[in-house]
């Protein structure tokens, strides 16, 4: 039921919740599960307010889950409920244990792609500085891409205006990506 509709299957657990019965994990993440594959935040974020409300732990398995399909970049995606996704991945990833499975660099690197397809370099920034800085080798080829990658989109919002010139040198600063906007001044993005 919850494949074809996680709303009518949403709707059976208030149900069971009505009768009495309690909704386990399994079942709130059996729709869960299938409101993130069709994309409908609204009902995710209800889910997990709903299990929160019963006292209902989701899993970290689950909460990872959640995060790496929700923010999964494919053809056809809707840039705006991509970039709600992204606002509750990072809220679940703020408010998650730092020891919790969620808060891994493989986590962090499905945000980070989101971010930057969304020209978003400071949630990319924010989500590798969290889940990707301190976790993996800083000469990995995949965190030095990374870093790059992320420096390069917050040097050109600098010198097109779209960011904060002080708030970039911090960031290419933090990513060891400094060059590029050392004569930017305020005065050159106008």
């Amino acid at each position: 039921m919850a494949r074809q509709s996680p709303r009518a299957a949403c709707q059976m657990v208030d149900r069971m919740a009505d009768l009495g019965l309690q909704p386990d994990e399994v079942t709130f993440g059996t729709v869960l599960h299938e409101a993130i594959m069709q994309r409908d935040t609204q009902l995710v974020a209800e889910i997990i307010d709903r299990a929160r409300q019963g006292g209902v732990p989701l899993s970290s398995k689950t909460i990872v889950s959640l995060i790496q399909s929700s923010v999964a970049v494919e053809e056809g995606t809707d840039d705006e409920q991509l970039r709600a996704s992204v606002r509750q991945a990072w809220e679940m990833v703020r408010v998650a244990e730092e020891r919790s499975v969620v808060h891994t660099p493989n986590v962090g690197k499905c945000c980070i792609a989101a971010c930057l397809h969304l020209d978003d370099p400071v949630m990319a920034f924010n989500f590798w500085a969290r889940l990707v800085r301190e976790k993996t080798e800083w000469g990995d080829a995949e965190q030095r891409y990374l870093r790059r990658v992320i420096g390069s989109t917050v040097r050109q919002q600098c010198i097109e205006g779209k960011l904060d010139v002080e708030q970039g040198r911090t960031m290419l600063h933090a990513l060891r990506q400094g060059q590029g906007i050392e004569n930017v001044t305020c005065y050159d993005i106008t």
